[in-house]
């Protein structure tokens, strides 16, 4: 990495980080593990690989910030934003396919769902919300795949 800050001026989160993508990626360059862990900006990272498409000397931002997220999950660290990765994790693998009230239950609770039970309302009658989670359209290919992702 040579810090030119093509990563971060792609990122369409760059505005809501506490760190840049680039001087994350400096950070763990340097062994800043501990300001790197308890950075916010890990968990807005969309992995969207906008970062990743620009850099023009390929360092892979978005995968950095992937492996370190995996290291503050491994180390226990725990948080708003890891509770909210880690239930919308378990949704998916459950289901295959993420059925949003579910989540918004699981993750804020009724009051959660009746604060945004207007605009599901909304959505429901535009067809963009389904009041029933949708179904995987090949469940045993799904099973094999998220099989595969889990080996360690």
């Amino acid at each position: 990495c040579m810090q030119c800050g093509t990563c971060s001026g792609g990122c369409t989160n760059a505005d809501l980080m506490d760190i840049l993508p680039r001087n994350l990626v400096l950070m763990v360059q340097r062994g800043e593990w501990k300001k790197v862990l308890q950075s916010q900006a890990l968990w807005l990272c969309t992995s969207c690989q906008i970062c990743t498409s620009r850099c023009p000397r390929g360092v892979r931002p978005a995968d950095v910030i992937e492996a370190v997220k995996a290291i503050a999950i491994q180390q226990g660290i725990n948080n708003d934003s890891t509770r909210f990765n880690q239930i919308f994790v378990e949704l998916i693998e459950k289901r295959g396919i993420l059925f949003e009230p579910e989540l918004m239950h699981k993750y804020g609770g009724i009051s959660a769902m009746l604060k945004q039970a207007k605009l599901g309302a909304k959505l429901a009658l535009r067809g963009k919300l389904s009041p029933l989670p949708a179904q995987v359209k090949e469940p045993q290919k799904f099973s094999q795949a998220l099989a595969k992702v889990n080996q360690p």
